[in-house]
C-alpha cells in the first residue's frame, strides 16, 4: 500500500488522482482551499498554498498521523496551481501576480523540501 500527498486534491485533476489512490486501496492526504470530507484512507487538510510559511508544519502535523514504515512507497504529488492573472503584463495586479508565483513556484519547492526532511529516515521509495 502507498500513501499519497496530493495538493489540489478537490478538484480537476488533483480530485481524479485522489479518487483513482483511493480505489485502488491507498491512502491520501489531500491538501485543497476547499472544504473536503473525510473518508475511509482520506485526511483532508484545507490549506491556501498561497500561506507557504506554515507549510513545513502543516507536512509534519499530517505525518505524525502515519508511520512511513507502513507504506512501500510514499508520493507528493504537487497539482495545485492558479491561473490567474491572465492579461496584458502591465495591468495584471501585483497581487495575482504575486499569488500565482507563489502558489505555482514558491509553494511546491517549500513542500518539496519540507516532504524530502520528513522522510530522510524512511528506507521505502520516495517520489
Amino acid at each position: 500500500m502507498n500513501l499519497y500527498f496530493v495538493t489540489g486534491g478537490s478538484k480537476g485533476l488533483g480530485l481524479a488522482l485522489v479518487q483513482l489512490a483511493l480505489k485502488r486501496g491507498h491512502t491520501v492526504v489531500a491538501l485543497s482551499r476547499s472544504q473536503m470530507e473525510r473518508a475511509d484512507r482520506l485526511f483532508a487538510i484545507q490549506h491556501d498554498l498561497a500561506d507557504v510559511d506554515t507549510l513545513p508544519d502543516l507536512l509534519k502535523t499530517a505525518f505524525s498521523r502515519f508511520l512511513p514504515a507502513d507504506f512501500d512507497a510514499i508520493h507528493l504529488v504537487n497539482n495545485a496551481g492558479v491561473l490567474s492573472p491572465i492579461g496584458y503584463s502591465a495591468t495584471n495586479p501585483i497581487g495575482d501576480v504575486k499569488t500565482n508565483v507563489t502558489v505555482n513556484f514558491t509553494a511546491p519547492i517549500i513542500l518539496t523540501a519540507a516532504w524530502l526532511r520528513e522522510l530522510e529516515e524512511y528506507d521505502g521509495w520516495k517520489t
